[in-house]
């Protein structure tokens, strides 16, 4: 017998453990832990310190607490069974571009319109997968308006222009939050903020009030998660084409691009050389300070909930699939609002992968084709704009000695950090691997107010 359940991408949160004899199941961390020893995962601490959080979707970072992985329920006898597998298409789809456009559209009018259960707030920047969001949100008849989070004075940050505009052109309100006067690890004695599993992000505070601002102005939250690896994942197509030896589709496809774009197709054989020859790889050591075993495990890939290969999208189906996801899901659990994220809506998914790579996901192509008449050009156009800096780094030097007590009162960590190469590099504010300083960082600040049995 079935007797708990996951979505398929692990949108929604669902946790057991066994104890007394007892399965008990929640969709909610703190009611086993409870009832439940805090005994800590070995793995899982590994894992949270390289990436932020346990990779293996199965795992907590407590030993006796397990999740349900995406795709899979829970039986009576504490079996866990994959119900579920994406649909793989060996050949993609023959259709013409005017009706992939056509039905993208209505895939994503669909997403949006059955998750809009009440008054939705977009989590919005100024780019192009959240605005297409809201943009079908407003065709669905929705009631909807937009929050977003801005830098305004401590990196230079466009969002606050571009989300107006794109606001503005939507008819649509928009709220702001900015966030420059929120310190890093602000509020960590607050137990909400801090989490019931050490949290990579030291600006939660930030994070947990965009919630809260959320959650006054609607009833669901929504936004773009899942926009780039779905929709701007194919730029090695071409290049596949040539190294598979299929020479005609790659001729006829590379001319239909040229034709109809009025450029070169992107064929990458230069980086794919470099790459090939041992040139082109991520240079980035590891911290000196991490023990050898994570030293070793720095270059690994992100591990996939789906082990299979995907014969003409296999990055973006990585991607899509990354043991990622489950934790930005799990950090969106509020409570208070419901989260909703329609670009992991399988219908959607499901054609989007069976459509071909080119030239539809060309720098976006068939989003930015699907929202002509929903966007104005100067949004739909716009080209992906990265946050330029981080705040972190931009604060670190200056708060990062004032954490060195911190570090050489937890114990524990000593397992996973040389704490006095650690200290020295939080003495000079060090600016090598900020984010990774701040794991350990976290860490500990974590262990100082969690009780571990």
């Amino acid at each position: 017998m079935i007797i708990a359940t996951r979505d398929p991408f692990g949108v929604k949160p669902l946790y057991y453990a066994r104890h007394d004899g007892e399965l008990r199941v929640s969709s909610k961390l703190a009611p086993l832990l409870d009832v439940v020893p805090h005994e800590l995962d070995a793995q899982s601490l590994d894992d949270f310190m390289l990436y932020g959080f346990p990779v293996d979707p199965s795992r907590t970072i407590y030993a006796r607490i397990a999740r349900v992985p995406p795709a899979h329920h829970l039986t009576a006898g504490g079996d866990v069974e994959r119900y579920w597998s994406f649909p793989i298409r060996e050949e993609p789809l023959r259709i013409r571009e005017r009706d992939a456009v056509e039905a993208f559209r209505e895939h994503l009018l669909a997403a949006v319109r059955d998750r809009a259960t009440g008054p939705v707030v977009v989590s919005m920047s100024g780019g192009l997968d959240s605005t297409s969001v809201a943009a079908a949100l407003v065709r669905a008849g929705a009631d909807v308006r937009a929050l977003t989070a801005v830098w305004d004075a401590l990196i230079p940050d466009e969002e606050r222009a571009a989300a107006g505009a794109a606001a503005r052109a939507l008819g649509i309100p928009i709220d702001f939050q900015p966030c420059d006067a929120y310190a890093p690890f602000a509020r960590w004695d607050e137990p909400r903020v801090r989490g019931l599993e050490p949290s990579h992000e030291p600006f939660s505070a930030a994070f947990h009030d965009f919630l809260d601002l959320a959650a006054a102005r609607g009833s669901v939250l929504m936004g773009g998660w899942g926009g780039d690896p779905l929709l701007a994942t194919s730029r090695s197509y071409f290049f596949d084409l040539l190294r598979r030896g299929h020479w005609l589709r790659f001729g006829g496809e590379a001319a239909r691009f040229g034709i109809t774009r009025r450029a070169l197709p992107p064929l990458l054989l230069r980086s794919r050389f470099l790459r090939a020859i041992g040139v082109h790889r991520n240079r980035d050591n590891p911290p000196r300070w991490l023990r050898p075993h994570l030293r070793e495990r720095w270059h690994e890939a992100m591990p996939s909930t789906d082990a299979r290969m995907h014969p003409y999208r296999p990055d973006a189906f990585r991607a899509i699939h990354s043991s990622a996801w489950q934790a930005v899901f799990e950090s969106y659990d509020h409570g208070s609002i419901e989260f909703a994220a329609p670009f992991f809506d399988t219908r959607l998914l499901e054609f989007v992968f069976s459509l071909p790579p080119m030239p539809h996901f060309a720098n976006k192509d068939l989003l930015r084709q699907a929202m002509h008449g929903w966007l104005p050009d100067a949004v739909r156009l716009r080209p992906k704009t990265p946050l330029r800096g981080d705040p972190l780094a931009v604060l670190w030097p200056e708060i990062a000695p004032k954490f060195v007590g911190m570090i050489d009162a937890c114990d524990e960590l000593e397992q996973l950090v040389d704490r006095g190469i650690l200290r020295d590099e939080l003495h000079s504010g060090s600016q090598s691997h900020v984010r990774h300083q701040a794991h350990a960082v976290g860490f500990a600040y974590w262990l100082r107010f969690e009780h571990v049995a």
